[in-house]
């Protein structure tokens, strides 16, 4: 065998060794399902209660608000689908990123599940927020 197919094939091992181990983490693997049964409860909130929006079926609806000065920006009502479609890329842009680092630095790893989780659960709530002001 030609010494650059022997160190192709285990290059080739290693990777595959080191998916599985990717694979076979609990803290990857809870993360990630708590990242995902967030983005599906974002969807399920959001059909749920899509005909409570007020503005529904209009051209604007309320997509922000602050405490002292009311509703602040009022756009078209399917820009409040950009939420939990920003969610799922954020998701996967940060388990790419935590599947690259892995090898390297186990905290930015772990860091790179826990802001996938945070982040879903900041979208979820930004989406009652936002229900919430339509709807009454």
């Amino acid at each position: 065998m030609n010494i650059h197919k022997i160190s192709f094939s285990f290059k080739h091992r290693s990777d595959h060794f080191f998916n599985i181990l990717f694979f076979r983490d609990i803290w990857f693997l809870s993360a990630t399902a708590f990242s995902l049964l967030g983005h599906v409860w974002q969807w399920v909130l959001l059909f749920l209660n899509l005909s409570l929006l007020k503005g529904f079926g209009e051209e604007y609806i309320a997509l922000h608000t602050k405490q002292y000065v009311g509703v602040d920006f009022y756009s078209y009502w399917y820009y409040i689908f950009l939420a939990p479609l920003t969610g799922l890329i954020i998701f996967f842009v940060n388990i790419f990123c935590a599947r690259k680092v892995r090898v390297f630095d186990r905290a930015l790893f772990y860091s790179f599940l826990i802001v996938s989780v945070w982040v879903q659960l900041g979208i979820i709530m930004a989406l009652m927020h936002v229900i919430k002001i339509n709807a009454f």
